[in-house]
């Protein structure tokens, strides 16, 4: 699916620790469209800022939400405080993603911190296809 602009609501937001945050959106079009290694950016317009949209790389697809641990920089510190209900501007899906064919047996996944969370919905889908 080409990337597009839809509106999707906080349907879950945890601070776990100062710099650590649990993002779920609820956003049915645009989760069954996400594949693993897509991103979408979020912006919430009746803010001044940010102005430039934040990239999040889901680390959770479900049916009808995305949900995304991010460590909280200061392009990602507005994102603590929106509540629950809240709608929000995404676009996406955003790049290539990862595409498993009807081929493959096996994957191997290799990160190192959580700059490797976004390979979970990779790993969940491989699991799903008992890869």
């Amino acid at each position: 699916m080409p990337a597009g602009v839809t509106q999707a609501q906080v349907a879950e937001r945890k601070v776990l620790e100062p710099d650590l945050l649990w993002l779920r959106l609820h956003a049915p079009d645009l989760a069954a469209s996400l594949r693993p290694g897509q991103f979408v950016a979020v912006v919430d317009r009746q803010r001044l800022e940010p102005y430039l949209p934040t990239p999040i790389f889901p680390t959770h697809i479900a049916a009808e939400d995305l949900g995304a641990l991010l460590r909280v920089g200061e392009r990602e510190r507005w994102l603590t405080t929106l509540p629950e209900g809240q709608p929000v501007q995404v676009t996406g899906p955003l790049g290539n993603g990862f595409a498993l064919d009807g081929k493959a047996r096996n994957i191997l996944v290799v990160s190192e911190g959580m700059e490797g969370l976004p390979l979970l919905t990779l790993v969940q889908e491989a699991a799903a296809r008992r890869l």
